[in-house]
C-alpha cells in the first residue's frame, strides 16, 4: 500500500481521516448482495428474486444491477432497517434451492463506493447552494 491513512474532503471541509478499513466501517452503509441464477433464466425468476429480497431481507433494498442471471442489490445497514450479516446469510441459504440460485455473495461496500457517496453528497450540496 502506498499509504495507511486517507482523508476525504468535501465542500471545503475535512470529513474523515483514518485507515481504509476505518473509513469503510464508519461510512459504508449496509451490504451488497450478488445472486447468480443458471442460464437460461427461467421465466418469472426476476420477479421472484425481487419479492424475496424485499420480503425477507429489506423492504428498502435497491436493485443496482441485473444482467444474464446476475442480480446485485444494496441492503441497508442493520441500524437502518437492515438485518445482521448472519441473518442475511441464513435467509439466503434457506432460500437457495427454492429460488434456484447457483451462487450468492454478501460484501461490505468498497472504498470506491464510499468515495462515490461523498462525491454525491458534495454534488447535492453544490446544487442546493446554486439554487
Amino acid at each position: 500500500a502506498l499509504c495507511d491513512r486517507l482523508a476525504i474532503q468535501t465542500v471545503g471541509r475535512l470529513r474523515c481521516l483514518g485507515s481504509a478499513h476505518h473509513i469503510k466501517s464508519k461510512f459504508g452503509a449496509g451490504y451488497s448482495v450478488e445472486l447468480t441464477l443458471p442460464l437460461p433464466v427461467r421465466s418469472g425468476a426476476d420477479v421472484e428474486i425481487d419479492q424475496f429480497m424485499r420480503d425477507q431481507l429489506a423492504k428498502s433494498c435497491e436493485l443496482v444491477e441485473h444482467h444474464r442471471g446476475r442480480f446485485v442489490y444494496n441492503l441497508p445497514a442493520k441500524g437502518e432497517g437492515g438485518l445482521s450479516l448472519g441473518q442475511v446469510f441464513s435467509r439466503l441459504q434457506r432460500a437457495k434451492d427454492r429460488l434456484g440460485l447457483l451462487d450468492y455473495s454478501v460484501a461490505q461496500p468498497t472504498l470506491e463506493q464510499v468515495f462515490l457517496r461523498f462525491a454525491k453528497e458534495q454534488e447535492d450540496a453544490e446544487g442546493r447552494q446554486s439554487a
